[in-house]
């Protein structure tokens, strides 16, 4: 919990959209990674249709 509170909040100083969409294990798996809490998308288009889908559902 720590951790999801010290992302919302730089990403709120930052002006940067912040959403939950998985748990860990999940998130990772979709990744192909391991033990991973956290993604950060770069890709302003990639990153506008993943919270239109998200908002969409």
């Amino acid at each position: 919990e720590r951790v999801k509170k010290d992302l919302r909040i730089r990403c709120d100083i930052n002006k940067v959209p912040y959403i939950e969409i998985a748990d860990k294990k999940t998130l990772a798996k979709a990744v192909g990674k391991t033990n991973l809490s956290a993604v950060g998308i770069l890709d302003e288009n990639l990153a506008e249709a993943i919270i239109k889908v998200v908002q969409a559902e």
